[in-house]
């Protein structure tokens, strides 16, 4: 008897386990847009200064949010750990011991020579004088090229935050632009 008691508990606990709250969306209908903006962006704090990391970003050499990669208030300071890892957990992007703002170091979206669509893991570790910080969240990469499938326009997803948008002081400023305007977005 007492295994049939525990066996529904078993059952809720699995349940309640895989039901994540921080999932990107519910809606299997969603488009790649909304999915994507549906994480948040990141705005911490550590020793004094802000660090600011986007949401999406789109790497399709268009010359605008084409790069991911943190942003950290001030000077001096080191990203001790930049990594990105697809969602088997996979490294396809890695950078240790910079200076913020190298970019150089940023993501752009391509791994072994293929530009890459999804969502993605990151981790940033920033180090401040003795401070330091991690920051973990999901970017997610939207290519856009002239066979694409449309997304929606993206100014009418209140979410989604771009490199564009960072108001220099370590967060998103919704009321700046994000500059994007290219075939698959209507």
């Amino acid at each position: 008897m007492k295994k049939l008691f525990f066996f529904p508990l078993l059952l809720l606990f699995i349940f309640a386990a895989c039901n994540d709250d921080e999932d990107m969306t519910t809606d299997p209908n969603a488009s790649p847009v909304e999915s994507c903006c549906a994480i948040d962006a990141q705005s911490e704090t550590v020793a004094g200064r802000n660090i600011y990391v986007p949401n999406v970003f789109t790497p399709d050499a268009d010359g605008i949010n084409d790069l991911f990669f943190p942003f950290v208030t001030g000077e001096g300071g080191e990203i001790s750990n930049f990594r990105i890892d697809d969602t088997d957990g996979n490294t396809v992007h890695q950078r240790t011991n910079y200076v913020p703002f190298n970019l150089d170091n940023a993501w752009d979206g391509t791994f072994n020579g293929n530009t890459l669509a999804g969502v993605f893991d990151y981790v940033v570790t920033v180090r401040i004088d003795t401070e330091e910080l991690t920051v973990r969240g999901q970017v997610c990469s939207l290519p856009c090229f002239q066979n694409a499938d449309p997304y929606e326009s993206f100014s009418a997803v209140d979410n989604c935050r771009f490199a564009t948008q960072h108001n220099g002081m370590g967060a998103a400023d919704t009321s700046l632009e994000s500059f994007e305007e290219f075939e698959c977005v209507e």
